[in-house]
C-alpha cells in the first residue's frame, strides 16, 4: 500500500492558480478567435486554435487530477483511513499493485461516499435543530441511507467528524421548546409537550439508533489518544439533555449468542474500549440535581443506563470500568492486582442507584454480568475482577427488596452468569454467614486449581435470583445441567482425594443443601407469583435427573466449561426435560401415598426429598466410587428386593434420567442406605445426611422473608 502525503493549503492554491490561469487563456484564445472572424480572417488561425485549445484541455485535466488526489487526502483524512501529520500533511493512498491514477484515488479513497456522509450529516443537523421538521418521505430517506451505510467506516467516520458532539449528544433528546411548563397546583411545577414541528420523539429514537451504530463503527477505527479526545468531546460541559442524549445513543443493541446455545441475546454494540471508559468514567461522576421544575430530570442512575447497556458488548471496557485495584498497584484502571471485594461492593454500589425490577437497569446488569462469566475462564489472576462484578450485581438485584421481579431476559441473562460458577453456587447455599463475597483461594483440592474464583450471595439474594430463574425452562434448564454437571465432576473418582471418605460425605451432604435450596427459592417464589408451586419445583427434578442420565462426567479440561455444559443440555434435552415436568407436577413425579395428608408446601418439600434422594443415588451409583463387587453384596442383602436397580452381579439397571417408576425409588434408596462402610466410612450414615442437608436448605429459601 503507497501513501501519497500533501500540503492541502499550498495544494489547493495550485489548483486555484492553474484553474485561474486555464481560465484567462481560454479567454484569451476566444478574444483573438473572435477578432479574427470580425476582421473577415485576415489569417489563418487553425494552428493555433487546434494547439491552444489542446494545451488548455490538457491543463485543465491536470488541474482535474491534481484536484482528484486532494479531494481523495482530504476524504482518507475525514474517513479516517489516514491521519494528519505532525506538519499538517495529508495524504490518501493507492492499494499495491494498483497505478496511482485519478480513478482509483478517488475509488479507494471513498471520495464520494464521503460525499454522500458530508451531505447526510448536513441534513441530519438541519433537520434537528429546525423547528419545523422535514417531511416523512425526506426523513424516512436521510435515516434508509445512514441506516445502509452504518457499518462503513469511511462513513461513519465522516458523519462523526461533521457533527460537533456537543450537538451529536443532543440530537436524540427534545430542546427545551418542545415543553411548556405548567402549575399543577400544591407549588409545583410540571412540564408537558406542547405542539412542536421539529422532530418527534419517535424520529429522535430512530435518529439515536442509527447514530450508535455510527458512532461504534468509526470509533473501531481510531487510535487511543483519538478515542478518549472524543469521548472528553462528548462529555463535556455536559447538560440533563446530554446525558439523556448520550445514553439513548448508547442503548443500541445487536444480536450475539454469548453462551452458545443457539439463541442470541441483544446486548451492546462494540465500541472503542477508551473511548467507552472514559466516557462512563464522566457520566458516574456527573451528579444531576433533580428539581420540580427541570425538564430533563435525570437520577444518578439515569445517567448512566445508556452506557450499562453498551458495556453489555464491550467485556474488556466493563472490566477496566468496575474493576478496583489493590493499593499499591495503581489504584482503580490502571494496571494491577485487583481487589476483588472492592470491586464487587463498588459494583453493588452503581447496581443500586437504579431501581431494580421488569426494567432495562436490571435487564443490562444482569446481562453485564453474564458477559463477565462468559469471560472468567480465560481471564488474568483467576478472574478476580470478573467474579466480583458478577458477585456485585447478583447481590445487589437479589437483595434489593423481599421480593423481586425480573424478566425472562434477566433470567436468562442470570442463569447464564450463575452457570459459570457451580462452586460459588453451592458454597453461597451453604451459610447466610459468607465471610466474603468472592471466594477465596480455590486451590484446596487437585480439581479445583483451575476454577476461576467464584462469586458468593447472600442466602436473599440467593434465594431471589433463584426463584425467578426457576419460573423459566430454558434458563432454569441450563442452570441445573450446569449444577449437575460439577456435581458429577467433584465426586468422580479421579477428582476424590485417596481415601478421604469425609471429602465425600461434605460434598454429597453440600450437593444435597443447593438442591433443596434451590426447590424451597423455586416454590416461594411460585407463591409470591400465583403460579404453580408444583408445577415449577416439578420442572427442575425433571430437569436434574435427566442431566444425571444424559450428562458425561466432565474431564478435568472442562472444569471452566460448566456454562458451555448446561447450555447444550437446556438446548437439546433440559428445556423439554423441564416442561415436561412441569407438565406432570411435583407430587405426581416424585410424591407417594404419604403425601396426601400433608398440606401443599409439606408435600412439595417431601416430594422435593423424594427427587434429590432419587437424583442423589444415582450419582453415587453411577460416579464409580463403588465397585461391582461391593454393588454384588448389596444385591444380596435382604430386605427389599432392589432386582429394579441391580443386578445379581450388581450391574447398574437404571440408566436413563427421569423420575424413578413404582419401586425402583424405595430400591434405590434401599440400595444406598446399604452401601458398605468398609473404605467409605464416612459415608455410614449418608442417606441421612443428605436428606437433613436438603430439607434444612429447602426452608433456608422458602422461609425467606416475603
Amino acid at each position: 500500500m503507497t501513501y501519497i502525503s500533501l500540503d492541502p493549503a499550498r495544494l489547493q492554491e495550485l489548483i486555484t492558480d492553474l484553474s485561474e490561469y486555464a481560465y484567462k487563456t481560454r479567454k484569451n484564445h476566444d478574444t483573438v478567435q473572435n477578432v479574427n472572424f470580425f476582421k473577415k480572417f485576415p489569417t489563418d488561425l487553425t494552428d493555433f486554435q487546434n494547439k491552444g485549445s489542446s494545451a488548455i484541455a490538457s491543463l485543465e485535466e491536470k488541474t482535474k487530477e491534481l484536484q482528484a488526489r486532494l479531494d481523495s487526502a482530504k476524504a482518507a483524512n475525514e474517513s479516517g483511513i489516514t491521519s494528519i501529520g505532525a506538519n499538517g500533511m495529508i495524504s490518501y493512498f493507492i492499494p499495491d499493485g494498483e497505478e496511482d491514477t485519478m480513478k482509483n484515488a478517488l475509488e479507494h479513497n471513498h471520495v464520494e461516499t464521503v460525499k454522500q456522509a458530508k451531505e447526510d450529516a448536513r441534513k441530519l443537523k438541519e433537520y434537528s435543530t429546525s423547528k419545523k421538521g422535514p417531511s416523512d418521505e425526506k426523513w424516512n430517506s436521510l435515516v434508509r441511507r445512514m441506516k445502509t451505510h452504518q457499518d462503513d467506516s469511511a462513513y461513519a467516520n465522516t458523519i462523526v467528524a461533521n457533527i460537533d458532539p456537543k450537538n451529536l449528544r443532543n440530537i436524540p433528546i427534545l430542546p427545551s421548546e418542545a415543553f411548556s411548563n405548567i402549575n399543577l397546583g400544591y407549588g409545583k411545577i410540571g412540564s408537558t409537550a406542547v405542539l412542536y414541528g421539529g422532530l418527534s420523539d419517535k424520529q429522535r429514537g430512530e435518529s439515536a439508533d442509527v447514530l450508535g451504530h455510527l458512532v461504534s463503527t468509526a470509533s473501531n477505527t481510531w487510535p487511543e489518544s483519538k478515542a478518549k479526545k472524543y469521548a472528553k468531546q462528548l462529555t463535556e460541559n455536559i447538560d440533563r439533555r446530554g446525558v439523556l442524549g448520550l445514553n439513548r445513543i448508547f442503548s443500541s443493541s445487536r444480536s450475539v449468542d454469548i453462551d452458545g446455545d443457539g439463541k442470541k441475546e441483544n446486548i451492546g454494540l462494540k465500541y472503542n474500549d477508551s473511548m467507552l471508559v472514559a466516557v462512563a468514567t464522566k457520566l458516574e461522576k456527573q451528579r444531576a440535581r433533580i428539581s420540580s421544575d427541570d425538564l430533563y430530570g435525570v437520577r444518578s442512575g439515569d445517567n448512566l443506563y445508556g452506557v450499562v447497556h453498551a458495556m453489555t458488548g464491550n467485556t474488556s471496557a466493563a472490566t477496566k470500568w468496575l474493576a478496583v485495584r489493590k493499593s499499591g498497584s495503581g489504584g482503580k484502571g490502571s494496571e494491577g492486582e485487583v481487589d476483588a471485594e472492592k470491586t464487587a461492593t463498588r459494583t453493588k454500589k452503581l447496581v443500586e442507584q437504579s431501581s431494580i425490577g421488569d426494567n432495562q437497569w436490571t435487564d443490562d446488569w444482569t446481562l453485564l454480568a453474564a458477559q463477565q462469566a462468559v469471560s472468567s475462564s480465560d481471564a488474568p489472576s483467576h478472574g478476580t475482577a470478573q467474579a466480583g462484578i458478577v458477585s456485585g450485581a447478583l447481590n445487589a438485584i437479589g437483595e434489593d427488596d423481599n421480593k423481586i421481579k425480573m424478566t425472562d431476559k434477566a433470567r436468562n441473562a442470570a442463569s447464564i452468569a450463575m452457570s459459570a460458577y457451580p462452586y460459588g453456587v453451592q458454597r453461597s447455599a451453604e451459610t447466610d454467614d459468607l465471610p466474603s463475597m468472592v471466594s477465596g483461594n480455590m486451590g484446596k483440592y487437585g480439581w479445583s486449581k483451575n476454577l476461576p474464583r467464584q462469586p458468593l450471595l447472600t442466602n436473599k439474594a440467593l434465594t431471589n435470583v433463584l426463584g425467578q430463574i426457576g419460573q423459566n425452562d430454558a434458563a432454569l434448564a441450563r442452570l441445573t445441567g450446569s449444577q449437575e454437571a460439577f456435581n458429577k465432576m467433584q465426586i468422580s473418582p479421579g477428582n476424590v482425594p485417596q481415601g478421604n471418605s469425609q471429602y465425600l460425605s461434605n460434598t454429597l451432604t453440600s450437593q444435597s443443601r443447593m438442591r433443596g435450596f434451590m426447590q424451597g427459592a423455586i416454590a416461594r417464589q411460585a407463591e409470591i407469583d400465583g403460579a404453580d408451586a408444583d408445577a415449577r419445583t416439578a420442572a427442575w427434578a425433571n430437569a436434574a435427573s435427566t442431566a444425571i442420565g444424559g450428562i458425561p462426567i466432565p474431564g478435568f479440561d472442562q472444569l471452566g466449561k460448566t456454562l458451555e455444559i448446561g447450555s447444550k443440555f437446556a438446548a437439546n434435552v433440559g428445556k423439554s426435560a423441564a416442561s415436561e415436568g412441569a407438565k406432570n407436577g411435583m407430587t405426581k413425579l416424585y410424591g407417594g401415598q404419604e403425601l396426601k395428608a400433608k398440606d401443599k408446601n409439606s408435600a412439595l418439600k417431601a416430594a422435593g426429598l423424594n427427587a434429590n434422594r432419587q437424583i442423589s443415588g444415582m450419582v453415587l451409583l453411577k460416579s464409580g466410587l463403588y465397585s461391582q463387587d461391593e454393588l454384588k453384596a448389596v444385591a444380596k442383602i435382604p430386605g427389599v428386593d432392589v432386582g429394579e436397580v441391580l443386578s445379581p452381579d450388581g450391574e447398574l439397571k437404571v440408566h436413563t434420567g427421569g423420575p424413578l417408576k413404582g419401586t425402583q425409588s424405595e430400591a434405590l434408596i434401599h440400595v444406598v442406605k446399604n452401601l458398605p462402610a468398609e473404605n467409605h466410612g464416612a459415608l455410614n450414615n449418608v442417606d441421612k445426611n443428605m436428606s437433613d442437608s436438603y430439607e434444612s436448605a429447602y426452608d433456608a429459601a422458602h422461609e425467606q422473608p416475603k
